[in-house]
C-alpha cells in the first residue's frame, strides 16, 4: 500500500536519445518524462499506512536477529544492515505516529 506524500521525479532528455525509432538529437525535441509514487513512511513494517505498537511488535519479534536466524524479519531490518537493533528502533521511534 503506498500512503504518505507524493514523490514525483521529472527527467528530461539530454544530448543524443531514441524514442521507439525516432531519434532525438535535441534535447527540447525530446519527451520529459514523469515518475510519480506515493512513498510509504518509514517504520510502518506492516504497511498499513502507520507507525504504531504493531510495527514496533514486528521490530521486537525480530530483535537481535539477523538473516539466517530463525525469528529474522526483514521487514524489521529498517535500516538494511542485515542486523535488527537499537539502530532500526531508532528509526521506527523518529517516525513514530506517522499516518495516525
Amino acid at each position: 500500500m503506498n500512503c504518505g506524500s507524493i514523490v514525483e521525479y521529472y527527467f528530461s532528455a539530454l544530448g543524443r536519445h531514441e524514442h521507439g525509432s525516432v531519434m532525438y538529437t535535441d534535447p527540447a525535441e525530446a519527451p520529459e518524462i514523469l515518475f510519480s509514487t506515493q512513498a510509504a513512511y518509514t517504520g510502518d513494517l506492516n504497511d498499513d499506512c502507520m507507525v504504531d505498537l504493531s510495527d514496533l511488535g514486528i521490530l521486537l519479534a525480530a530483535w537481535d536477529s539477523q538473516p539466517g536466524d530463525s525469528h529474522w524479519d526483514p521487514r524489521a531490518d529498517i535500516n538494511d544492515d542485515d542486523h535488527v537493533d537499537y539502530s532500526d528502533l531508532g528509526i521506527l521511534l523518529a517516525n513514530w505516529g506517522a499516518g495516525l
